[in-house]
């Protein structure tokens, strides 16, 4: 598999081999084959004269890289960089002419030197690729189990992906348990039930080294080379990582996943995924329909229903239809609420959306379970989203939130170009999302001038609902526009302190704890041992200041963390109290304010998955990953990190759907005009 790619046009000619970090689940003949064929390649071009280099800045860790997916197949995989000619010449800076011309023939001359030293081994390599097969099937099996869970659609569209690619998956056809195994979360776990319907990946199969690259929570970077990279950060400001360090799709899928030695207890069969089809149970029902929230498929539904002008409340608390339980973050489609609605209408996007509705012919409740006619379902407003756009924009972050919108839940979505935001209507919108942008807070105030600046903040006071991300977020919690409470970490130092305290009350609001002797019978509290004389229990400024450049200089480096979630704040709904969630970016968020529907975990549990130095756990434990306030009539919602990286982390995708499907119902005033 040849990448024939380009580069600056000041560069000369890369080939392969890459250089370490190598992952260790590439086939065990890629270096030979990699040595081979650079021998033939750099003949090829010696015989010319013409200058190339190899390792210098191509590392093999990441399996996403476009020559490095085909070597988990068993290709070799080859990345081979040519200077780029934008057009018919340039100048470089030894004097001489580049043309577009000798850039074709560069590429030209080394594809075909690397075809016809892989022809002329093909006996050797197709042993090669038939020995590795033999030896996968031959090997002692791991297995991978995704348990199933409430949310059948997440699980459904992992194993499709798997499948995709030629991966076998099965299901246990009944419950079983785990005696020992390792969790997602890297902690040994004993006694794990596995209900009936879970999927089951052995890896003693043909593509052994696919599977596990993909599956494997935690891929570990060799010591050695994490002294460099170390090295590399502190002196000269670098990395040698071309991209993320963890990507396990267990983990950005949000599944409860565990790794075990040999073969799960459980009969097992091939997992066949079947089209769900939805339903309408009890069309006739008086007081209304429910359909649960917590699986992905309940938000296609809730699209078609605001392109129908369907009015739908969002339960802050569990309910009952029909014997069913429904938990908060429900949804529910009231007669008394829609005089015209139409029940065949219903039934058609209930089926085609695979999501079942359920009737409805009493509204009381009873025990813990909430009225349905009462204050706890709260009435959402359709969301007319415009996301913004332009030239410094991050157009990966940009397309994930579009495609999520606009491709997979079919939202009319407008596109606004961030320059143009100072002139432009946004009456006619109730939702702005900010994505990630360069130059963070700044950037976006020069993109936007002190007039769209403005703008934005009279959105929000009239009602809307402004979602940042990444550099939307540091915008919106900037000193200057203080449209959020959040702050940039780094500019608070003198008064952390104070937003170290608020964590703590935090953490007590959304996990009290109660110790009723010494509530009931004044059992003393230990008091602190007080610091001696001319000592400080507190680190200066100073100190504070160098440990949190440090840290920013190691910021994680594409590092997959543990977020921990509110699942009683409607931005936490439908969510695991645990969110594995992506953080590629030297901002982190602080904040006074206690109700903070998600953090990132502590230190000493929040890196899961890649490189995250212990400088940047310090710096990013406990510090906010979303938070929500109040400005004027409408709201902010700030998420330090995109949660839907890529468009495969559906675990914390689901806080960016809340945020744009019941913000404007939950955040905003009843008093807007919306």
């Amino acid at each position: 598999l040849l990448d024939c790619h380009e580069m600056g046009p000041m560069d000369s000619y890369l080939i392969s081999p890459p250089r370490e970090p190598f992952n260790p689940h590439m086939t065990g003949y890629i270096h030979r084959w990699w040595d081979r064929v650079a021998t033939a390649h750099a003949a090829a071009f010696d015989r010319f004269g013409w200058s190339y280099y190899t390792r210098e800045w191509n590392e093999e860790m990441y399996p996403g890289y476009g020559s490095s997916y085909g070597i988990y197949l068993g290709a070799v995989g080859m990345l081979f960089e040519q200077a780029g000619v934008d057009g018919s010449q340039i100048k470089r800076p030894d004097g001489t002419i580049m043309t577009y011309r000798e850039t074709v023939h560069h590429q030209f001359i080394g594809s075909m030197a690397n075809l016809t030293a892989v022809a002329d081994g093909r006996r050797e390599l197709l042993a090669d690729y038939y020995a590795q097969k033999q030896d996968n099937l031959r090997s002692k099996a791991t297995t991978y189990v995704l348990v199933a869970g409430p949310n059948r659609t997440r699980l459904d569209r992992l194993v499709e992906k798997l499948q995709a690619q030629h991966i076998e998956v099965e299901r246990t056809t009944k419950a079983a348990t785990i005696s020992r195994a390792l969790a997602w979360s890297g902690g040994e776990a004993k006694n794990v039930p596995v209900p009936a319907g879970s999927a089951v990946v052995r890896t003693n199969q043909p593509l052994r080294q696919l599977a596990e690259v993909i599956l494997d929570f935690d891929i570990r970077i060799p010591t050695a080379f994490l002294k460099t990279e170390k090295k590399e950060i502190l002196a000269h400001g670098d990395s040698r990582l071309y991209d993320t360090t963890g990507w396990s799709m267990p983990l950005a899928y949000g599944i409860e996943a565990y790794r075990m030695g040999g073969t799960i207890g459980a009969p097992t069969e091939k997992y066949a995924i079947t089209e769900r089809t939805g339903s309408l149970v009890n069309e006739n029902a008086t007081v209304g329909f429910a359909f649960d929230g917590t699986d992905d498929r309940a938000f296609e539904l809730l699209a078609r229903l605001f392109e129908y002008n369907v009015n739908v409340w969002c339960s802050r608390k569990a309910f009952r239809a029909d014997g069913r339980d429904f938990p908060r973050g429900s949804f529910l489609v009231r007669r008394a609420g829609n005089e015209t609605l139409d029940v065949a209408r219903l039934r058609a996007l209930a089926e085609k959306a695979g999501v079942e509705l359920v009737g409805m012919n009493e509204g009381l409740a009873r025990g813990k379970y909430a009225d349905l006619g009462g204050n706890e379902f709260v009435l959402l407003r359709a969301p007319r989203i415009a996301l913004i756009a332009g030239t410094r924009v991050s157009g990966g972050d940009f397309g994930t939130i579009w495609h999520l919108l606009d491709s997979r839940l079919r939202m009319r979505t407008s596109v606004l170009d961030v320059v143009t935001v100072a002139d432009a209507d946004l009456s006619k919108y109730n939702v702005i999302v900010l994505p990630d942008a360069s130059g963070g807070a700044a950037g976006y105030k020069g993109m936007l001038g002190d007039d769209g600046v403005e703008k934005l903040r009279a959105f929000a006071r009239g009602g809307g609902t402004l979602i940042g991300e990444g550099g939307g977020a540091a915008l919106l919690a900037d000193s200057s526009v203080a449209i959020s409470s959040a702050r940039s970490r780094s500019s608070v130092l003198k008064d952390l302190a104070k937003y170290t305290r608020s964590v703590t009350r935090s953490r007590t609001a959304f996990s009290p704890e109660v110790d009723s002797l010494s509530l009931w019978e004044s059992k003393s509290a230990a008091k602190e041992k007080p610091a001696k004389k001319g000592e400080s229990s507190e680190p200066g400024l100073d100190e504070i200041k160098r440990d949190d450049e440090l840290g920013r200089d190691l910021y994680p480096h594409g590092a997959i963390v543990a977020v921990d979630v509110n699942t009683e704040h409607w931005l936490g709904f439908g969510c695991a109290k645990v969110v594995p969630a992506l953080v590629n970016s030297p901002l982190a968020l602080v904040t006074e304010e206690v109700d903070v529907p998600a953090r990132f975990a502590p230190a000493d549990r929040l890196r899961l998955s890649g490189l995250m130095w212990e400088e940047a756990r310090t710096r990013w434990g406990e510090t906010v990953y979303a938070t929500r306030d109040s400005f004027g009539d409408g709201q902010s919602i700030v998420f330090a990190a995109l949660p839907n990286f890529r468009g495969y982390y559906h675990g914390a995708e689901r806080m960016l759907l809340n945020a744009l499907f019941l913000g404007p119902g939950f955040g905003t005033s009843a008093r807007a005009s919306w």
